[in-house]
Formats: C-alpha cells, structure tokens, sequence
C-alpha cells in the first residue's frame, strides 16, 4: 500500500460520489483514498473545512480539485508541508484571493493523472 492519501474535491454542481469511477482506480493502485465533502458555502469555509481533514492525516497527500473544488483545494494546502502535488481536473487554479465558481469524465484518464503526481512525473 502507498503511504500517500489522495484527497478528492468535487466542484460546484456535483457531489463526492462523482467521484466513484476514480477511487476504485486509485485503490487498485494501493493508495488510500478520501473523496471529501464540500459544503458550498463559501470558498474561505469550504477551504477551512477541508484544511482541517488535511491536517488529520498523517504522511504526504495529494489534493485533486474539480472545477470549483480546484479553488478549494489550492487555499486548503497553504501552511501544510504534507501536501505533495495539487491536480487540477477542469478545475480552477486561482491566483491567491480570487475565488471561481460537472461529473468527473473519463475516470481511468482522471486516476492516471493523479498516479502520475504521487509518482511525480508532473510539474506545474
């Protein structure tokens, strides 16, 4: 088993089982796998919110953000030496202070992608 935690995000109009055709994929890989709730309240809280689930987990994590859940993840990694690779999956890389407002397609591409950040194959 890998010892990274994936953490998934699901974006504005969708929810954390949009995710279901990834995390078998990535569990096939060994690797221990969070699909997050996001509540939609408000950027700031929902980057709060998941902050604190990444602070809980012990050892390196990689975030994975859909649409609106690519603004989310990139506040909640700020101060956390722990997060190893953020994955934008039509998600939204917001420079610091903007905030941004879709089902999770092709899931085998989407978990490759993400196996190629635990690997870090992929630079930004």
């Amino acid at each position: 088993m890998s010892d990274v935690t994936v953490v998934l995000v699901h974006g504005a109009f969708a929810e954390s089982a949009s995710w279901s055709g990834v995390i078998p994929l990535l569990q096939a890989g060994g690797h221990r796998v969070i699909a997050a709730p996001n509540e939609l309240r408000s950027l700031s809280r929902d980057a709060a919110a998941l902050s604190g689930l990444v602070a809980s987990i012990e050892g390196p994590v990689v975030l994975a953000g859909h649409s609106y859940g690519g603004s989310v993840i990139t506040n909640a990694a700020r101060g956390h030496d722990n997060v190893r690779a953020l994955v934008y999956i039509a998600g939204f890389a917001p420079v610091e202070g903007a905030s941004h407002a879709v089902p999770v397609a092709h899931p085998d591409r989407v978990a490759a992608l993400i196996a190629d950040a635990i690997a870090g194959r992929l630079r930004g």
